[in-house]
């Protein structure tokens, strides 16, 4: 029986193209068909031809989500209430609020408070980060509510015999 024709070495122009377009160092064939088995990454190894498909979507697509990204932080950061005439920064507000908020974050002791504040001052230099000032402006409200609401519960609280002895409350 005879063999199959060996097959030719890629041209060193060729191998340079494919490791400088899509960092391929080596491809695999199946013995009988020639086709595509397996493609040898330079940073990943070797993966299938279906993942390598995907890193190169990904790769294409990357770009314009972190520019839709930027757009939408520079829509809300740039937006503006109109109330008789007189135009309110409400986006510059909501960034400086949170800045705020996230500061205050970074003075805490607790490394988990800490790190949370780290996230949300960095909030406004990273694509969709407008979200992550309202997330710290809506979690910085939802904390000063609870500080007043304990605020007022402890101003309010008699203790038991108070209430008993003015004729107010149950008594327990």
């Amino acid at each position: 029986m005879p063999r199959a024709p060996k097959a030719r070495p890629v041209a060193t122009a060729d191998a340079i193209r494919l490791f400088a377009e899509h960092h391929i160092v080596a491809v695999r064939k199946a013995r009988r068909s020639g086709e595509i088995i397996a493609v040898k990454h330079s940073v990943w190894g070797w993966i299938s031809p279906a993942d390598f498909y995907w890193m190169q979507e990904i790769h294409r697509l990357l770009p314009e989500i972190v520019q839709g990204g930027y757009r939408f932080n520079a829509l809300v950061y740039a937006s503006s209430i109109e109330v008789t005439g007189i135009g309110l920064p409400v986006g510059g507000a909501l960034a400086g609020i949170s800045e705020i908020f996230a500061l205050n974050d970074l003075g805490s002791q607790d490394p988990a408070i800490k790190a949370r504040g780290a996230l949300f001052a960095a909030a406004p230099l990273i694509p969709f980060g407008a979200m992550l000032s309202i997330l710290r402006l809506i979690i910085g409200v939802v904390e000063i509510d609870a500080r007043i609401a304990e605020l007022v519960g402890w101003s309010l609280k008699t203790s038991p015999s108070d209430s008993a002895e003015h004729g107010t409350g149950t008594g327990f």
